[in-house]
């Protein structure tokens, strides 16, 4: 019951969206395909997990494909692939970011956001960054770069943070908005993940009452991104490598020396067999 009332609230926010968006196209008349049927049919070969735009095609061409679209997300008329890519290259992503707050307040409502909760007052919040475009050819003035060192050849590549809400008890997890890297700003200096990571969490609305932890791996571990967070009044948990914060390590190793590390285990039972952790940590560093 959950699932259906968050699956019918999302469409129905996403429509609400898509209506206050302006349509490039609105100077044309007697247009075949609505903005709506356009953005809806891209998310939709999405939920139905298609291969690719033309197997989407081909599986709404049967009755009960094109019986699904319309009953499950109202759309009319099903446009191509050509029209989907056209109208969406015109629309920019910050448009649909009201829709995951949207879904966060639905889900807090509905109970599902208490289950996530760690240590009693506390989301998990995992940042991570991600590749959805990479060529040696095609490019925009978006995108960022990589020389590689031996050839000398150019990557061109897009990429994304997707900051998800996790839990150790969880498979699944919660999406939040994406910050997109790119080099969009007209900046000669390229755009990267942690710039990325700092805009979202300054940017991030928190509207579940709780306290958040950002986790990350051993990128994100260095003082300006935890400066950040600790502005912002949050904690994190970051991976650390001896490689990579070699004086820490060395700090660490006198403080094992002298016996003041302390240690804590944990003992949980995991697919019916015993499993003991033991955690070392520090106190007022």
């Amino acid at each position: 019951m959950k699932q259906t009332n968050i699956f019918d609230f999302l469409v129905e926010s996403m429509s609400d969206t898509i209506h206050t968006i302006v349509d490039s196209r609105k100077q044309r008349k007697n247009l075949k395909y609505s903005l709506h049927d356009i953005v809806l049919s891209a998310f939709s070969i999405f939920y139905f997990q298609n291969k690719s735009w033309l197997s989407f095609q081909r599986s709404v061409q049967t009755s009960k494909g094109l019986s699904n679209a319309q009953t499950m997300f109202s759309i009319k008329d099903i446009p191509s692939d050509n029209h989907i890519r056209k109208i969406l290259d015109t629309i920019t992503p910050k448009c649909f970011k009201m829709i995951y707050e949207k879904i966060l307040l639905k889900i807090k409502s509905l109970g599902i956001l208490k289950s996530f909760t760690y240590l009693d007052e506390y989301l998990l919040i995992a940042l991570d960054g991600t590749y959805y475009h990479s060529s040696k050819n095609i490019s925009c003035k978006c995108c960022q770069k990589r020389v590689d060192k031996e050839t000398a050849e150019i990557h061109y590549f897009h990429s994304v943070i997707t900051p998800t809400i996790v839990h150790p008890n969880h498979k699944k997890v919660i999406p939040l908005m994406q910050e997109f890297i790119d080099n969009s700003d007209g900046k000669d200096k390229q755009d990267c993940e942690i710039n990325a990571s700092k805009r979202w969490v300054d940017n991030f609305n928190n509207q579940t009452e709780k306290k958040l932890i950002m986790l990350g791996d051993d990128l994100y571990s260095r003082e300006p991104m935890i400066q950040n967070i600790l502005d912002k009044k949050h904690s994190y948990i970051f991976v650390a490598k001896p490689t990579s914060h070699k004086y820490l390590y060395e700090q660490i190793e006198m403080i094992i020396n002298l016996g003041t590390l302390d240690t804590k285990k944990q003992e949980k039972i995991v697919h019916g067999k015993k499993q003991i952790t033991t955690y070392s940590y520090i106190k007022d560093v």
